[in-house]
């Protein structure tokens, strides 16, 4: 199989894979949770859309100077700084937007979110721990990037698979056997996806 095809297909099998992880978890976390925990989650998920905005253009750059590279048009040492600039870029993006969400849980708990189940002292603790969450998975994206950049694809795409099922099903397991509350979830999110980070990175 040429390198192109089997860079496709790792990319179609690591977004099928993640998909299939999503679908088979999601009524395991309704279950266990409740609805409304489980509109938490969601609005996580919400964020994570988000946040992949503040990228501006920074990853798909990377990506390309590295393919340059790759094929011979770009010096190592030229890569290597552009990577380093990139990431300190990305670190500070995600310590911003840890203190925004931080700052932010008092308002969103109070006057955004609503519900029956959780008061607004419950949700904030909750919005804290998201806030952690997004910010330890934010720099994953430019690493991914970069890993795609050097046609590693298929590196790219099992890192990334082999993390998304201990994730959700880590979590599942977690909140089935310990405790069925938001703080294991994102407690394990945080754990999961901080480690994702500095294996991809």
């Amino acid at each position: 199989m040429s390198r192109v095809k089997r860079n496709i297909v790792a990319n179609a099998a690591g977004k099928g894979w993640a998909s299939i992880n999503f679908l088979i978890f999601t009524p395991v976390y309704l279950h266990l949770m409740g609805a409304e925990a489980y509109g938490m989650i969601g609005f996580f998920a919400t964020l994570q859309a988000v946040m992949f905005l503040l990228d501006a253009g920074l990853s798909t750059s990377l990506n390309r100077e590295l393919a340059r590279a790759s094929a011979g048009a770009r010096e190592a040492q030229a890569s290597r700084e552009l990577v380093r600039t990139l990431e300190t870029l990305y670190f500070l993006l995600a310590a911003g937007i840890l203190v925004l969400l931080l700052i932010a849980a008092v308002p969103l708990s109070r006057y955004w979110l609503h519900g029956h189940d959780l008061s607004p002292a419950q949700r904030q603790p909750v919005l804290m721990l998201m806030a952690g969450a997004l910010a330890v998975q934010f720099p994953v994206h430019l690493f991914e990037s970069g890993l795609n950049g050097l046609q590693r694809q298929v590196l790219a795409s099992g890192t990334a698979s082999v993390f998304v099922t201990v994730r959700y099903g880590g979590a599942a397991l977690l909140l089935w056997l310990y405790r069925p509350s938001l703080d294991v979830f994102f407690g394990w999110m945080i754990l999961t996806m901080g480690v994702q980070t500095w294996v991809t990175r």
